[in-house]
């Protein structure tokens, strides 16, 4: 793991997910076993205007393992700017933060501390190289004929406080 940048975000969850065992198992050739038990969840979040209550019911949310997508289906409000949505692939940093991703719900506002990194030799897949792992991830936006595509971000994550709590 090669920690590339200290971050502290606060965010709006959009979704959480959660892969193990029969995850893996459903996906068969498009899943990793060690990359799953290595990075558990993916959280997609939004902040700023992508945020607001008003914004927030306009969005069409899907995602599927590694991919988040959000549609805008109405009027936005503000500028739509692809910078304030984020699709963390988290690596907690131990079992605190495990679990309190567990407790973490759609629609929490959650603060999220932690480094982004890049993962090394642990794709068991033939068909990838020793040095990237299994699947970087994919954040589609859509707003009218605007399509935006980014890489998801891994992160290693050291903290997280929510609901008044704070788990590291």
């Amino acid at each position: 793991m090669i920690f590339k940048q200290k971050i502290n975000v606060t965010a709006t969850v959009l979704n959480i997910q959660k892969y193990g065992f029969w995850g893996t198992y459903a996906r068969g050739s498009r899943g990793n076993a060690l990359y799953d038990k290595i990075a558990p969840f993916d959280v997609a979040l939004a902040c700023g205007v992508a945020a607001n209550k008003d914004n927030l019911k306009l969005m069409e949310i899907k995602s599927d393992y590694r991919y988040f997508s959000a549609q805008v289906t109405g009027q936005w409000h503000g500028p739509f700017n692809a910078d304030e949505f984020e699709n963390y692939i988290i690596i907690p940093s131990n079992r605190k933060v495990e679990a309190a991703l567990s407790l973490l719900k759609k629609g929490d506002i959650a603060e999220f501390e932690g480094y982004t990194t890049e993962l090394k030799n642990v794709s068991a897949s033939s068909e990838k190289s020793s040095t990237q792992a299994t699947n970087q991830g994919k954040v589609e936006l859509k707003n009218g004929r605007n399509i935006i595509k980014k890489e998801a971000t891994t992160l290693y994550l050291t903290k997280i406080r929510f609901n008044g709590y704070i788990f590291q």
